[in-house]
C-alpha cells in the first residue's frame, strides 16, 4: 500500500557554510515572523530563506516571497552551497531528548524517504486533523515556485517492535548531522545506501498505511501541486514527497496537547453558561505543571479542561456526557469521545465562541507551552486560555480508521524535525 522509495537528497556542504546548528531549524509552522527575520540576519544560509516561517501577524506572503525563495534554492545548487548525493539513499533520524512532563531521557527513530503521493480517498495515507486554509495556500505557493520539498512530513507506521527499522539503521552510515536544538534535544541523521536493507524497508512498509502526525497542510500542498503538474501516479519523484516514518509503538513516541488562546473577546468570558454542560471548580493560582497535572490526572473517559481567565483559573470536566448530545448533532461516532471535538462543538459554543470562529487567522492561538498560555492571559494579552491533555494514540488510530479529522492543530508531537537535513527535488 505504502510507496516508499529512496531518493538523491540534496544536502547542506557543512564544511563550506558551518556547522549545523547555524543553518537547521525546525518546521515553518513553529517559526514566528520576529523569530525568522532574526534567523535570516543570523546566516545568509539559514533554512529559513527557504522554508519562510510565519508571515507577519495579520499579513501573508506575497509573489515576491515565493520567488525569492526558489531563486535562493537554485542559487544554492548552482553556487555548491547544497551538494547531492550520487545514489538514491534512505536516511535514519534519530532524536534523543527530555520528556516535557516526566523529564524521562529518551529517543526516538524514524526513516526519511520519498514517499509516493495518495489522494487521501484511496486510504494509504491517513490524515487525523483539519486544517487552515491560509496555511494551506502559502504552502501550495511555495511549492509552486520553487517545485522541492524543503522539509520531511512527520508519520507513523505499523512496525511491530520496530523491526524493520532497526534492520535498515543496522546499515547506516555514521552520522552527518549531529546537532543540538534549543530545547536540548539531539538530532542525528544517518545515510543508508545498501540496497538489499533499503529494500526490505520498503517491502515491510508496501503492507502498511501512513498516519500524518505532522504536516497535514504540507501532504496537501503536495498533492495539489501534482495535480496541477499532471505527475499525480506517476513514478518520477515528482509523484512524491519526503517524509520520515516513525513506528507507531516506538517508545520514543510524544503527543502533547495543544492549548487554546483566544484573544479580543472583550475580556473575560463569563463561565456561566457551562453550568448545565459541565462541572465548574475553581482552582487556586496554580503554576503551569500543576495546572497541566489537573488535566492529565482525569479519569480517561471524564473530558476536563483547565480554563485560565483573568478572573483566575477553572476545573471544568463533563460528569455526564449525554448532556452534550443537543450540541453534538452530526458529529461522527468516533469522535464524540475526543475531547478537542467536545471542547470546540460543545463547549466552546455555550460560550459563543463558534467553531467558524476557529482560524489562524483570527483571534485563535495554538501552543502546546501551557507556562505560556497562562502568561499571556495573567498579562493580559489573551481573554482566555484553555489547556488540554495529551491525546491517545489509540484514539488517533481509531479516528484515522473511521475516515474522520479531529479539530485543527489537536496534537503537538514533539520533538519537531529540522528543516534542512535532506532536501527533496521535484523538478526532475
Amino acid at each position: 500500500m505504502a510507496d516508499m522509495a529512496p531518493f538523491r537528497a540534496w544536502k547542506y556542504d557543512f564544511s563550506r557554510i558551518g556547522p549545523p546548528s547555524e543553518v537547521l531549524a525546525p518546521p515553518y509552522d513553529v517559526i514566528s515572523h520576529g523569530r525568522a527575520r532574526e534567523l535570516a540576519k543570523a546566516s545568509p544560509h539559514h533554512v529559513i530563506h527557504l522554508i519562510l516561517g510565519k508571515p507577519a501577524p495579520g499579513a501573508s506572503f506575497g509573489p515576491g516571497d515565493y520567488q525569492r525563495a526558489a531563486e535562493t534554492w537554485d542559487a544554492w545548487r548552482r553556487d555548491g552551497v547544497l551538494v547531492r548525493d550520487e545514489q538514491p539513499s534512505l536516511y535514519v533520524y534519530d532524536i534523543e531528548f527530555s520528556d516535557l512532563i516526566t523529564d524521562e531521557r529518551t529517543t526516538r527513530t524514524g526513516v526519511i524517504g520519498a514517499l509516493k503521493l495518495e489522494p487521501f480517498e484511496a486510504g494509504v495515507v491517513l490524515p487525523h486533523e483539519e486544517i487552515f486554509q491560509g496555511p494551506l495556500s502559502d504552502r501550495i505557493n511555495l511549492m509552486r515556485a520553487a517545485d522541492a520539498v524543503f522539509s520531511p512530513i512527520f508519520g507513523l507506521h505499523e512496525d511491530p517492535g520496530g523491526a524493520a527499522t532497526a534492520a535498515l539503521t543496522a546499515k547506516a552510515d555514521e552520522a552527518f548531522i549531529e546537532t543540538a536544538d534549543g530545547d536540548g534535544c539531539v538530532h542525528r541523521v544517518r545515510r543508508v545506501t545498501d540496497a538489499e536493507a533499503i529494500e526490505g524497508f520498503c517491502a515491510a512498509l508496501a503492507a502498511r498505511t501512513v498516519i500524518i502526525a505532522d504536516g497535514h497542510h504540507r501532504y496537501t500542498a503536495a498533492l495539489e501541486h501534482a495535480r496541477a503538474k499532471g505527475r499525480l501516479g506517476g513514478k518520477a519523484d515528482g509523484s512524491r514527497t519526503m517524509f520520515c516514518l516513525t513506528p507507531s509503538d516506538d517508545p520514543g513516541l510524544r503527543a502533547y496537547g495543544t492549548h487554546r488562546l483566544f484573544r479580543g473577546l472583550g475580556g473575560a468570558p463569563d463561565l456561566a453558561p457551562l453550568a448545565d454542560l459541565a462541572r465548574i471548580q475553581p482552582l487556586p493560582d496554580l503554576d503551569a505543571a500543576a495546572a497541566i497535572q489537573v488535566v492529565e490526572s482525569a479519569p480517561a473517559k471524564l473530558p476536563t479542561y483547565v480554563f485560565a481567565t483573568r478572573g483566575g483559573l477553572h476545573r471544568v470536566s463533563v460528569e455526564d456526557p449525554s448532556r452534550l448530545e443537543r450540541l453534538l448533532v452530526g458529529v461522527h461516532p468516533a469522535l464524540r469521545a475526543d475531547e478537542l471535538t467536545i471542547l470546540h462543538r460543545a463547549i466552546l459554543t455555550a460560550l459563543g465562541i463558534g467553531a467558524s470562529g476557529i482560524d489562524v487567522a483570527g483571534g485563535v492561538g495554538h501552543t502546546r507551552d501551557a507556562a505560556e498560555a497562562l502568561r499571556e492571559v495573567r498579562q493580559g494579552e489573551a481573554d482566555l486560555a484553555v489547556l488540554v491533555r495529551s491525546p491517545g494514540g489509540a484514539e488517533l488510530a481509531a479516528v484515522c480508521a473511521a475516515g474522520q479529522r479531529m479539530p485543527q492543530k489537536t496534537t503537538y508531537f514533539y520533538p519537531k524535525l529540522l528543516s534542512g537535513c535532506v532536501f527533496l527535488d521535484l523538478s526532475g
